[in-house]
């Protein structure tokens, strides 16, 4: 009898649903993948990324740093610098990258899955973070993050929306297109990152403030590639870590 009430009693809790959580807005889906596609399409290009930042509850814009990109297929090369003399160089052959941080040693690694894969300098923490890196991927960005988070499309502008979970609230909107020229702008408050780095080293970075912003100015255009563009060779003298050997070896002078 008690075995009986006590079956019944759990089929009945499992009958019942907790209260559900408000369904997330993903109207702007459609229009997104198709951006994407867009973007992710244009496989050979010569490209800049122009890197703003405009400081909580302040009008202005100050320059954060420029990327130089060079895309042919699954060949890249990417070089950044900033104002305060830091500087990153991310190259891939096809086969295998280089990824130079501006010292010693210089790693040698086999080819990623993607761009921001190839090297911590182009994660969303890393110095030359730019959401361009993950847009790129194309609709498959998608299938891997943020299913539960709204994206939504502005009707007037047809800017993206996205409740990004790697850069906060992200902007995306498309300027102009050409066979020659695209420009892109992007926009965003980079709260995952203010709240890492201020919990990381609150002595250095400000609470996190959701009225800071960060500008990105994408300008893509074709091009002739010069030679050697895509080459991993690294210069005499630069002690190398070549991770692309089964064996670890310390790192050697080439």
């Amino acid at each position: 009898m008690i075995a009986t009430l006590i079956a019944a009693v759990a089929a009945l809790a499992s009958q019942v649903q907790e209260p559900g959580k408000p369904k997330v807005d993903r109207t702007g889906e459609s229009a997104f993948r198709e951006m994407l596609a867009k973007i992710a399409g244009r496989t050979s290009f010569h490209g800049f990324i122009l890197k703003s930042y405009r400081e909580g509850g302040r009008e202005d814009f100050y320059p954060e740093g420029l990327i130089e990109i060079w895309r042919d297929r699954e060949k890249f090369r990417i070089e950044f610098g900033d104002m305060w003399g830091s500087s990153n160089i991310v190259v891939c052959d096809g086969t295998r990258v280089l990824d130079d941080h501006g010292s010693d040693p210089v790693v040698i690694k086999n080819r990623a899955k993607n761009w921001v894969e190839s090297s911590t300098a182009l994660s969303e923490h890393g110095p030359a973070s730019s959401p361009w890196f993950f847009l790129m991927e194309g609709p498959a960005v998608l299938e891997r993050l943020d299913k539960d988070r709204s994206l939504t499309q502005d009707q007037t502008t047809k800017s993206i929306l996205w409740d990004s979970s790697k850069f906060g609230k992200l902007t995306i909107r498309h300027v102009s297109e050409s066979k020659a020229l695209d420009i892109w702008e992007l926009e965003y408050d980079n709260m995952p990152w203010q709240r890492d780095m201020f919990k990381l080293a609150p002595e250095w970075f400000d609470a996190p403030n959701p009225t800071a912003l960060w500008r990105q100015k994408v300008v893509v255009m074709s091009a002739k590639f010069p030679r050697g563009i895509f080459d991993t060779k690294v210069a005499k003298g630069r002690t190398v870590d070549d991770q692309t050997k089964s064996a670890k070896k310390p790192p050697r002078l080439y």
